[in-house]
């Protein structure tokens, strides 16, 4: 009785400690196969106006350079030019 308790408690040891380091390998290889999205375009849309919502404005956005995940571009609003730089959260699994 006790050899077939020690091997059954071998058996249930050996069986977590496999599906463990199967989902770690699991983890891994999904963390290493993230990559950024390329988000580089031009983008055309409108602004609506909180206060006024008959209001609407022209918005033009062109993201023109991504290294990695960092981007810029410009944003114009109707007739107001904008530079900016900021950083891309979105990833490819």
């Amino acid at each position: 009785m006790t050899t077939r308790r020690t091997t059954k408690r071998s058996l249930t040891l050996l069986a977590t400690l496999v599906l463990a380091l199967v989902f770690v390998g699991a983890m891994l290889a999904n963390a290493q196969s993230t990559a950024p999205v390329g988000v580089i375009g031009h983008y055309r849309g409108f602004s609506q106006s909180i206060g006024n919502p008959n209001v609407r404005t022209a918005v033009e956005l062109l993201v023109d350079r991504q290294d990695r995940s960092d981007i810029s571009g410009h944003l114009t609003m109707g007739p107001l030019p904008f530079t900016f730089a900021g950083r891309s959260t979105r990833s490819v699994r």
